[in-house]
Order: C-alpha cells, then structure tokens, then sequence
C-alpha cells in the first residue's frame, strides 16, 4: 500500500478574515513591510504570492482596492501637508530645514501619484484642433488642483 504524498512547503495561513485585516491596514495607508513586521502577520513574500497566485483572486481584487484607496487617502493627505504649520527656530523665525523637509514630503506624494494615478495626479496633455487647416495646440503642466496647492503654500508658507 502506499502512503498519499503530502504537500512541498509550509501550509498557508490564508484565511479571508487575515485577508481583510491586511487589506484594511493597506487602506488606512500603511504599508505592506510594516504590516508584515507584526508578529501575527505573514511575511512580505507570503503576501505577494497570494497576490499571484490565481487561487486568491478575491484576495488579489481586495489588495488592488486597497491601494487603489490607499492612493486617494495619499492624495488628500497633500493639502493637510501643505497647510500644516511650519516649525519656527528659538528665535520665532521660521526654520528653513522644516520648509525644505515638508517640500520634499509633497514632492515626493505627487510624484508617487503621477506615476501610480497618472490619470488623475500625471502630468496634463491636451491636444487641440481647430479649423480646416493642422492646428495644434499642446498644454502640458500639473493639474489645477496641485498648481493652487503650490500658490497656497507659497502665500502663507
């Protein structure tokens, strides 16, 4: 007689509730490195084969949600960035470092959003045509929303 052949590798710990408590978490903006740091949590690689793996397409749909909100909640979180206070040195002026610190905290949210939600936070092309004859017209730039951001700041910054 012989035996049934047991599984390669470690079983998972998959379940939809773990799933849901990772895709929740991603959503409220944290990453996938600092939820994996949780002892309770699988490991970064156990996430991404899940994700792969067509057997957790549920799982797969959720995560894309999950960032996709994530993403929103990023880009919202640019104007609470910019209208925070900046800190001000022991004398009452205001620090140069913090100033330089919080543009490159925009910066660097708009340009993970212009290449993740091009669509919405990319850079703007607009062709135009008009008339019989080749008339072209091409604008380029950040969106209104950011270019008001940048005025805002510079006003009260």
């Amino acid at each position: 007689m012989t035996k049934p052949k047991k599984p390669n590798g470690r079983p998972t710990i998959f379940t939809e509730t773990l799933a849901a408590k990772i895709c929740q978490r991603i959503a409220d903006g944290e990453s996938i490195r600092a939820i994996c740091s949780d002892p309770d949590m699988p490991s970064t690689t156990a996430i991404f084969r899940w994700i792969a793996n067509g057997k957790y397409d549920g799982f797969r749909q959720l995560y894309e949600s999950s960032m996709q909100i994530r993403l929103e909640t990023l880009g919202d979180g640019l104007i609470e960035l910019a209208d925070a206070p900046i800190e001000r040195n022991a004398a009452g002026a205001i620090d140069s470092a913090a100033v330089q610190m919080r543009r490159l905290q925009i910066e660097t949210r708009r340009w993970i959003l212009s290449k993740l939600l091009p669509r919405k936070y990319g850079d703007r092309m607009g062709l135009d045509h008009q008339g019989e004859g080749f008339n072209l017209t091409v604008v380029t730039g950040v969106p209104e929303s950011f270019a008001s951001l940048e005025q805002k700041r510079l006003k009260f910054g």
